[in-house]
């Protein structure tokens, strides 16, 4: 581990802050809560990271099929608690790995094809949940839409990478940065507020769940989709656009 076991806690805790989270959601949130539980498990050898990794997907899916059944004000807050506590298990893993050290290929992988698994998966979900309240079948395939459109976001930036031919390290995979300093770390903290308006995929799960105890299924199913098919689209511009500036260089 990179601080010494006989360090203090306040300096243990900022050596688990490397890596910079993008995501408004998990800097304002999600990581200062798994960073902390981090320290508390780090010490336990037998928790893996790639085990947090399957208990985040399995809090993930187990919210959708609560989500799915739910009937009750209770039932849905209980799915939506366990929405979130996946999204802190996402930030918990990769952590973790880091901090001991032993990030691997596998892992990002395997974290990175279960986010997407389970961005799509809730988008059905909402998207069924908004069409029984509706009656109209169209919801289902909003929902759908802002899970594709996820997928075809992120598989488009492997393909500009390979375009590109840009380069992937072990660190650009994981995620690894350098340990900053604390003044860095309460800027970082203030500069998530606004990213929260990216409507990224871990802020995803915090909206839907706002939109879901305070609209509807309907209102979640529309923000969902809507944000992540004008960030998909965005994205695709701005790629189309490298493209042909690379082709009149």
């Amino acid at each position: 581990m990179a601080a010494s076991a006989r360090s203090s806690f306040r300096e243990r805790y900022r050596h688990t802050f490397n890596k910079r989270p993008e995501h408004g959601w998990c800097i304002i949130f999600g990581y200062p809560i798994g960073r902390l539980l981090v320290l508390l498990i780090a010490p336990v050898g037998w928790i893996r990271p790639n085990a947090l990794t399957l208990l985040g997907f399995g809090c993930k899916m187990s919210a959708a099929a609560g989500l799915l059944s739910a009937r009750s004000t209770a039932g849905l807050a209980a799915s939506l608690a366990l929405l979130q506590a996946g999204s802190i298990l996402d930030c918990m893993d990769g952590t973790l790995a880091r901090l001991r050290g032993t990030s691997s290929e596998i892992g990002a992988l395997a974290d990175k094809v279960g986010d997407i698994v389970a961005l799509f998966v809730l988008g059905a979900v909402v998207g069924v949940r908004a069409c029984r309240e509706s009656g109209e079948p169209l919801w289902i395939a909003v929902g759908c839409a802002g899970g594709f459109a996820h997928l075809l976001r992120v598989y488009t930036f492997w393909v500009m990478r390979f375009l590109t031919h840009e380069r992937v390290d072990e660190a650009a995979l994981t995620g690894l940065a350098p340990i900053p300093a604390w003044g860095e770390i309460g800027r970082e903290w203030l500069r998530g507020w606004p990213h929260m308006l990216r409507f990224r995929e871990s802020d995803q799960y915090f909206f839907v769940a706002v939109f879901v105890l305070a609209a509807d299924f309907r209102w979640a199913a529309a923000v969902f989709s809507g944000t992540l098919v004008f960030g998909c689209c965005w994205r695709l511009g701005e790629h189309f656009l490298a493209l042909r500036r690379r082709r009149g260089a």
